[in-house]
């Protein structure tokens, strides 16, 4: 078999039969080892591993649903300020709005039952609605099935310690257990399907400009380690930051995550 000479010895060997500058050739190798090193990145675990979650039964209110955390952009990890429970009830009623009817008049001792945890007040707030069709298990008997969603979220003080904010979540474990266990069934009345309690950050795009800040800073350091004197490198052809997701990590701590889409590439090479 014939040996493939090295890249860099073919650029040597173009450089002498043509008698230029190796410029060009260079700027080729260091682009190619821009994206080794992107391609290097990219396969390597985002974050720390100070904790993990696998995403099953989760629940997480107001759009902030977990998704594959993005190959490229930032991530920070703060406090969570809020203990969060997503409740749903389902009715199964040949009526619809006598299903409804019922729903709304579980809905309002599901809001006592957890109205008040260990002295601490929560809030209510309904985020979904869905109308479908119920069929057993044959796929017989076609039945309306309506079902309302909501989030029940209690505040998570800056000044309470760990153990106070796991009184809460074991206070909100009772009340949810009590709950499915009381509206068990669907189809005989209506039926309570919780979530498991989350600490989460309220209002994550309060951090956007500190996972802005992170994502600049992390970029330097990818460019200056990575450039060359004789090929120096820029971002190009950044979109506007995307949305923040977050991951529960532990009640004191939630991991956000912002895509951000940039390339590098050599200096004035975007336009070439």
């Amino acid at each position: 078999m014939k040996n493939t000479p090295h890249p860099m010895v073919l650029c040597e060997q173009a450089v002498d039969r043509a008698s230029v500058s190796p410029q060009p050739c260079l700027g080729l190798l260091a682009r190619a080892l821009v994206f080794v090193l992107l391609a290097i990145v990219a396969t390597l675990p985002s974050g720390a591993k100070a904790g993990s979650f696998n995403g099953k039964g989760a629940n997480y209110p107001r759009g902030h649903y977990w998704q594959r955390t993005p190959l490229t952009g930032a991530e920070v990890v703060v406090r969570p300020d809020a203990l969060q429970l997503q409740v749903t009830l389902i009715r199964v009623d040949r009526d619809p709005e006598a299903a409804l009817a019922a729903i709304e008049e579980v809905a309002i001792k599901v809001q006592q039952a957890l109205a008040d945890l260990k002295g601490q007040k929560t809030s209510m707030s309904w985020t979904g609605s869905s109308v479908s069709v119920w069929t057993d298990d044959k796929g017989r008997n076609p039945t309306p099935q309506v079902s309302l969603t909501a989030i029940v979220e209690l505040p998570l003080p800056p000044e309470a310690d760990l153990l106070q904010r796991a009184r809460w979540q074991v206070a909100m474990f009772k009340a949810r257990d009590a709950l499915v266990e009381t509206y068990p069934d669907a189809r005989k009345g209506v039926q309570v399907i919780c979530g498991v309690p989350q600490a989460l950050v309220s209002a994550p795009d309060d951090h956007r400009p500190a996972l802005v800040q992170r994502w600049a800073k992390q970029m330097q350091e990818f460019v200056a380690a990575a450039q060359t004197p004789g090929a120096p490198l820029a971002v190009v052809d950044c979109k506007p930051p995307g949305a923040i997701y977050q991951q529960h990590l532990s009640l004191d701590g939630v991991k956000l995550t912002m895509a951000v889409e940039c390339r590098v590439d050599l200096v004035g090479a975007a336009h070439k």
